[in-house]
């Protein structure tokens, strides 16, 4: 069976936000901590009527199990009542040889040899646009940002749909804004390609979209079916999503040469799911529970729950109970590390096959 570990809590309260795995570390992005070790950036003194930190970014070592550096980050975009403006919202991700943090108006990459913070980026979209729920994206290819337009009058000539901006990690420069048939969703990069679904909200069709990055545009878009579809990862020829709507755990192998699916899974019921990822031939999805639902059955209780799937043949092959986190932030062959936005992390390990 998998194994999970308890997590651990501090006496201090946090909110994560996002997690990403990098030079042997998790790079844990959350609040400050209400009480403990003072939150304010090294060399920068806090600005007047500003907080003196808005996020902070905690390195955890993997081979000494203990956290080793804290990264205190405090975004310009903070108003003078402490509130944020509207923006990127928070993540970390890894690319190049930094870690990068999103926080609200401005990206922040961070050196993970001294652990400071190396450059400030503004955050901007087009002319006429606006940064989208879920706009940041680190990536081999550079920092990517997802920009949407104000809905416009139907049929209208000029009407603006979506794009996504490229930024070079090394300069900093916007190397490529590529346009949309509609404001993204979400987006995942293979080999020279960048792939990317719609936006969900209010949409019942799924629409997958290929990007040449050598030609900075679309050259394909395909239409899976009539469903909403949240989460992707291509891997081998093959896309793995999260099918709609929110309450019903499905998920979709898709054949990316003929844009036909191949395969739909079902999932446990009274859970759905949240996150999805692959590696080698494992498919690992997270799970929460469906709190709206009447009292769940089966020995899982009110837990979330890892499902793996044999990616060959798309047969579910352990239900690995996860305790009160059910976010998934990474894998790395039989390891999964998972999060709640309440400050648990725990570790899963997927010891070989049934």
């Amino acid at each position: 069976m998998g194994t999970s570990l308890r997590p651990r809590r501090t006496q201090d309260t946090v909110r994560i936000d996002g997690i990403a795995v990098a030079d042997g570390a998790l790079w844990v992005f959350h609040s400050p901590e209400t009480r403990g070790l003072s939150s304010t950036p090294p060399n920068r003194p806090p600005a007047a009527g500003r907080p003196a930190a808005t996020g902070v970014l905690s390195r955890f070592d993997l081979a000494s199990s203990r956290f080793v550096a804290r990264t205190p980050i405090e975004d310009p975009g903070i108003d003078s009542a402490g509130s944020p403006a509207c923006g990127t919202g928070r993540a970390v991700g890894t690319a190049g040889s930094a870690v990068w943090v999103a926080l609200w108006l401005h990206v922040f990459r961070v050196d993970p040899k001294t652990n400071a913070i190396a450059q400030e980026i503004a955050v901007t979209c087009p002319a006429a646009m606006h940064s989208t729920p879920r706009p940041f994206r680190p990536g081999r290819f550079g920092v990517w940002l997802a920009c949407g337009s104000e809905p416009r009058r139907k049929g209208s000539s000029n009407e603006l749909r979506g794009a996504l901006r490229r930024v070079d990690t090394d300069s900093a420069a916007v190397v490529a804004d590529i346009l949309l048939p509609s404001t993204p969703g979400e987006m995942y990069e293979d080999m020279d390609r960048v792939w990317a679904t719609e936006d969900v909200y209010g949409r019942k069709q799924c629409w997958l979209n290929e990007i040449d990055l050598g030609a900075s545009r679309v050259v394909r878009s395909v239409l899976l079916g009539s469903f909403e579809c949240r989460k992707v990862v291509v891997a081998g020829g093959e896309a793995w999503m999260l099918r709609g709507p929110i309450r019903r755990g499905v998920i979709v192998k898709v054949d990316i040469a003929t844009g036909t699916i191949r395969a739909t899974i079902r999932l446990p019921e009274d859970r759905y799911a949240t996150d999805v990822a692959v590696a080698g031939d494992t498919v690992w999805v997270s799970m929460a529970p469906r709190w709206q639902s009447p009292p769940m059955t089966g020995d899982f209780g009110s837990t979330g729950v890892l499902v793996t799937i044999d990616r060959p043949t798309g047969r579910t092959r352990r239900i690995i109970p996860t305790g009160v986190t059910t976010r998934l932030a990474a894998v790395d062959g039989d390891t999964a590390w998972l999060y709640d936005s309440s400050g648990a992390i725990v570790r899963v390990r997927d010891r070989g096959r049934p």
